[in-house]
C-alpha cells in the first residue's frame, strides 16, 4: 500500500509541475529593423505578440530598441504642430470622433472617410508616397503602443535577447536575470541574439511542454553573406533544432522565414530525426509574404479594398491596432493537435475564402510539415488543400485553374484557361519538362510573368522546357493564338549564355514558325525581344540540351525520394557538372 501511495504521489507531483507553455521567438540578428530602416516585419510581430499576451516572447534586444527609438522620434516630432506626425495624430483623434458620432456604424465611416475626404482634410499626408505613409503609420503604432513592466516579468541573460513573460502565467525563472526597470531592457543592445544560449540560461532544467513559434528574416546564400533561416545561420538553426529535440519537450515548432522552403527544408536537417513535428510557412526558395498591415492601425482613407471591419474598432474606445496574426487562437489550436492549414492561417496568411470558393492568396506562404521522426517535408494534408492548389506528382495530363505545385520533373500536358503560378517544389537547382502547355487565350507575356516567373526575388534555381505551347501571342508578330515550340525558360543564373553580356534575371528561348527568338526578362517584365542568328541559336540549343540532361537525371524517382537529403546532394553535384561542362565548351559564362 505504501508503494502505491508513493507512486501516486510521484505522479501527482509530475502533473503539478509540468505545464503547457507557449513561446514566441522573434530574431533580427542582422539588425535589419532600426529607426533608420524601412523594414518593420519583425518589430510589428513583436508589438502584436506583446499586445495579445498569448505567450511568453523571446525577442532580439535590437527589436525592442527599435520600438523605443521610433516612439521617441515620434514624440519629438509632435512638438511641432505643423509636422506630418502631428497631422496623423490629429487624423487618428478625428477618426475616433467620427466613429463616436456615427455610433460606430462602420458602413457610414467607410463611406465618409474616403480618398477625397483624406485629400481635402489632410493634404500634407495625402502628398506622401505610399511607402512613406506606411512608415509614418508604423511609427505612430509604436507611439501609441503601451507597455507596463508591472504586468510582465522580463528577463535578460546578456545573450542579446529579452524574455517577456505575462505575470498571469505564474511562470518564474530562477536566478538574477529579472529586470525591473525599463531602462535596463536596453542594456547589451549591440549583442548578437543567441537563441540557444538564451534558452540554456533562462529555461535551464525546464520540464514543461512547449509550443514554439519562431520568426525572423531569411536570406539565401550569396557572395555578401551566408544563408539565414528565421534570423539564424544554417548551423545555428540546426543547433536550435537539436536543442529543442534533446533538452526540451516540444509539442510542435512552427516557423516563418523568407527562403525557408526549398533548399532550406533540406540543408539544415540532413538526416536529423526530430521527436517533434515542424511546420514551415514557406513553399520554395523565395521570399514569403510579410505579416500584418505594417501601418499598425487602419487609418483613413477607406475604400472598397481597404476598409474598417468590426475587429478594427472597439466600441466606446475607437480604433484598435490592426493585426493579421492571432497568437492566442494559434496556440490553442496547436495544443489540440490540429496541425492544419487553419492553424497556419492564424499566423501566416495563405488563402482567403468567400461564400463561393477558396483560393490561394499568397502561394509563397504555402505550409509544409515534417512530422515527428520523418526525414522530409510534405504538404500539410487536409481537404482544403485540393480547393487551393493542384499538386502534380506524376507524368500525366492536368487541367487546372489553381496554382500548380510541381513534384514531378516531367509532365505530359497541362491545360489552363488563365495564368496561374506554376511552381517547382523540389529543392535546389531543378528543371521541369512540360510536353504541352495549352493556355488558350492567355497572352504570352502574362504566362511568363504570372505563371513561370511569378514569385518575386526567387532564387535563380529553376528552368522549364516546354515542347509545345499554345497561347495568345502578344509579343511577337500578329496578335493571335499561335503554336510555339522548343521553349526554354532559363532562370538558372550559372547557365546563362556567354554571348549575352548584360545582367539579366531570366531568358526565354522559343521558336515561332521558322524563327527563333530570345525574350529578355528584367525588372519583372519583358524588356527586349531578339531575333537570333544561327550561331546564337546553336548556343541556346546547347544550353537547352544541358537543361534536358538535368531533367532526365532522377526523373523516374518518386517525389518522396526526390525530397530526401541524399537525392538533393546527388542532384546538386550533377547540376554542377552540367554547369562546368557548359563553361568548358565556352557556351555559358563563368
Amino acid at each position: 500500500m505504501k508503494t502505491v501511495c508513493k507512486i501516486f504521489l510521484l505522479c501527482f507531483c509530475l502533473h503539478v509541475y509540468t505545464f503547457d507553455n507557449n513561446l514566441i521567438i522573434i530574431v533580427d540578428n542582422l539588425q535589419q529593423e532600426t529607426a533608420k530602416t524601412e523594414e518593420v516585419n519583425m518589430t510589428h510581430q513583436c508589438i502584436t505578440a506583446l499586445q495579445q499576451r498569448g505567450a511568453s516572447v523571446l525577442v532580439s534586444t535590437t527589436l525592442w530598441k527599435n520600438i523605443v527609438d521610433r516612439k521617441k522620434k515620434f514624440e519629438k516630432k509632435l512638438q511641432d504642430s505643423s509636422s506630418i506626425e502631428s497631422n496623423i495624430f490629429a487624423m487618428y483623434k478625428r477618426t475616433n470622433t467620427e466613429l463616436k458620432l456615427a455610433e460606430y456604424n462602420l458602413a457610414i465611416i467607410n463611406q465618409k472617410l474616403t480618398q477625397s475626404w483624406f485629400e481635402l482634410e489632410y493634404p500634407q499626408l495625402a502628398k506622401l508616397s505610399q511607402e512613406k505613409f506606411n512608415q509614418l503609420r508604423f511609427e505612430f503604432l509604436c507611439y501609441i503602443f503601451k507597455f507596463d513592466i508591472n504586468h510582465w516579468r522580463v528577463y535578460g541573460a546578456r545573450t542579446g535577447m529579452l524574455l517577456f513573460v505575462p505575470k498571469e502565467y505564474q511562470y518564474k525563472i530562477e536566478g538574477s536575470y529579472e529586470l525591473f526597470d525599463e531602462r535596463a531592457l536596453l542594456k547589451h543592445v549591440d549583442k548578437k541574439s543567441y537563441i540557444v544560449q538564451s534558452l540554456e540560461k533562462l529555461l535551464k532544467n525546464d520540464k514543461n511542454r512547449w509550443v514554439i513559434y519562431l520568426t525572423g528574416h531569411g536570406h539565401p546564400k550569396s557572395s555578401k553573406q551566408l544563408a539565414n533561416i528565421a534570423g539564424l545561420k544554417i548551423e545555428e538553426f540546426r543547433t536550435f533544432l537539436e536543442y529543442l529535440n534533446n533538452k526540451m519537450t516540444i509539442k510542435i515548432m512552427v516557423y516563418s522565414s523568407c527562403y525557408g522552403g526549398g533548399v532550406h527544408t533540406v540543408e539544415p536537417y540532413t538526416d536529423l530525426k526530430l521527436k517533434y513535428p515542424v511546420i514551415v510557412t514557406a513553399a520554395t526558395d523565395a521570399p514569403i509574404f510579410g505579416f500584418g498591415l505594417f501601418e499598425g492601425v487602419k487609418l483613413p482613407p477607406y475604400d472598397d479594398q481597404f476598409k474598417l471591419h468590426a475587429v478594427d474598432v472597439l466600441k466606446n474606445h475607437g480604433l484598435l491596432p490592426c493585426t493579421m496574426q492571432n497568437y492566442k487562437a494559434f496556440f490553442k489550436r496547436a495544443w489540440k493537435g490540429q496541425f492544419d492549414l487553419n492553424l497556419v492561417q492564424l499566423i501566416s496568411k495563405f488563402f482567403i475564402c468567400d461564400f463561393i470558393e477558396c483560393h490561394a492568396q499568397k502561394v509563397e506562404n504555402y505550409p509544409l510539415i515534417r512530422k515527428a521522426g520523418d526525414l522530409i517535408f510534405r504538404p500539410v494534408r487536409e481537404g482544403l488543400i485540393a480547393k487551393l492548389v493542384q499538386k502534380i506528382t506524376t507524368n500525366g495530363t492536368f487541367f487546372s485553374h489553381k496554382p500548380l505545385l510541381l513534384y514531378s520533373k516531367k509532365i505530359k500536358k497541362i491545360k489552363i484557361d488563365r495564368a496561374v503560378p506554376i511552381i517547382s517544389m523540389l529543392p535546389g537547382m531543378v528543371s521541369h519538362e512540360i510536353g504541352e502547355l495549352s493556355a488558350g487565350l492567355v497572352p504570352l507575356s502574362r504566362l511568363i510573368a504570372e505563371s513561370f516567373l511569378s514569385l518575386e526575388d526567387m532564387q535563380a534555381y529553376k528552368n522549364f522546357i516546354i515542347k509545345k505551347l499554345v497561347c495568345f501571342d502578344d509579343l511577337i508578330g500578329s496578335k493571335k493564338i499561335i503554336n510555339f515550340t522548343d521553349i526554354l525558360i532559363l532562370h538558372q543564373e550559372n547557365l546563362m549564355p556567354k554571348f549575352f553580356e548584360k545582367k539579366v534575371e531570366a531568358l526565354i528561348f522559343l521558336k515561332r514558325i521558322n524563327s527563333y527568338y530570345l525574350l529578355v526578362w528584367n525588372n519583372k517584365s519583358i524588356t527586349d525581344i531578339i531575333l537570333l542568328n544561327e550561331e546564337k541559336i546553336r548556343a541556346m540549343s546547347e544550353i537547352k540540351n544541358f537543361v534536358q540532361q538535368g531533367i532526365n537525371y532522377q526523373a523516374m524517382r518518386t517525389p518522396e525520394n526526390l525530397l530526401t537529403f541524399d537525392a538533393y546532394i546527388d542532384n546538386k553535384n550533377f547540376q554542377q557538372d552540367i554547369v562546368d561542362e557548359c563553361v568548358h565548351i565556352k557556351i555559358c559564362k563563368k
